[in-house]
């Protein structure tokens, strides 16, 4: 269990949704990372169970999926 998930939380199982954009957040493809991550953070609270692979992404290669994972963190788990 990640650090933010013993802080607020999580669900358990996720969506089938959730799931099919928490194993693009594994992609080799760092736009389709991003793009993940803002659909994520998007749906807010029933992306909670992707919160871990999203503080993962927080040490991402590109920039712009390290800054879309913290905004995501933010609305997931944070709620704004």
């Amino acid at each position: 269990m990640g650090f933010l998930n013993k802080i607020f939380g999580g669900a358990s199982e996720p969506s089938a949704r959730v799931s099919e954009l928490m194993e693009q957040l594994g992609s080799s493809s760092a736009v389709q990372r991003k793009v993940a991550c803002d659909a994520l953070a998007e749906l807010g609270d029933e992306a909670k169970p992707a919160s871990e692979l999203l503080e993962e992404l927080l040490s991402d290669e590109d920039g712009d999926v390290c800054n879309a994972a913290a905004a995501a963190i933010s609305k997931v788990v944070r709620g704004y």
